[in-house]
């Protein structure tokens, strides 16, 4: 920015030059930026040492305070141990700082629970194959979960929901083995074809029933 200045003498010597013949000319820099007083900062005041009151209701707040979560803890144990006793496993303990930690190691040993539950009833798993007739062929088709390829994603949702606190993805790998034949037998004990198909589904944690839901 251009530097602007107005040299103020030579103003007033336009209305009266006799008077101030003979004057030094100082001009006045109009930009010129005033420098501010330094602050002084008024010394902290000395700590006021606590009474003894004052100590004691302290102890008393943060003895109460201890008191409250150990029978927050004794009563989560007693709860866990009651359902262990019952063959089932204690519910995710939502106030915990490690919540979505925990809620992922525990939709992942439900998500191998439920793959291998579908394995097992799967009406068209290993051991159950599916045949049927397309054309004037049989086409014999049964799948396999492979158990190695898990994966699971536990995710807040977006729209905060208290019921809902997780949702849970499982990702796993589905191979699909497939033969044809000119008969039912043909097909079953003919070369199989296979092609691997990714799956994923969608969980939800429910708050009431403790579980987890499709």
């Amino acid at each position: 920015m251009k530097r602007f200045t107005i040299c103020l003498a030579s103003i007033l010597m336009l209305h009266a030059p006799a008077a101030w013949a003979g004057t030094v000319l100082v001009k006045a820099d109009l930009n010129a930026v005033a420098t501010p007083a330094p602050v002084e900062t008024p010394p902290a005041k000395p700590e006021k040492p606590k009474t003894a009151a004052e100590k004691k209701a302290e102890a008393k707040k943060a003895a109460l305070q201890a008191a409250k979560e150990a029978a927050k803890a004794a009563k989560e144990a007693k709860e866990a141990k009651a359902l262990a006793k019952k063959g089932k496993k204690p519910p995710i303990p939502l106030d915990d700082p490690r919540a979505l930690e925990l809620a992922k190691d525990d939709f992942l040993v439900f998500a191998k629970t439920f793959l291998l539950k579908c394995e097992r009833l799967g009406l068209d798993t290993q051991g159950r194959t599916n045949v049927t007739q397309e054309g004037g062929q049989f086409v014999a088709v049964h799948k396999e979960i492979l158990m190695d390829t898990i994966h699971v994603e536990v995710k807040r949702p977006e729209e905060g929901s208290d019921m809902t606190p997780f949702v849970g993805h499982l990702i796993y790998d589905l191979a699909i083995h497939q033969g044809s034949g000119a008969t039912k037998e043909a097909a079953l004990s003919g070369a199989n074809e296979t092609k691997t198909q990714t799956m994923r589904e969608i969980f939800r944690y429910d708050k009431k029933k403790k579980a987890w839901i499709e």
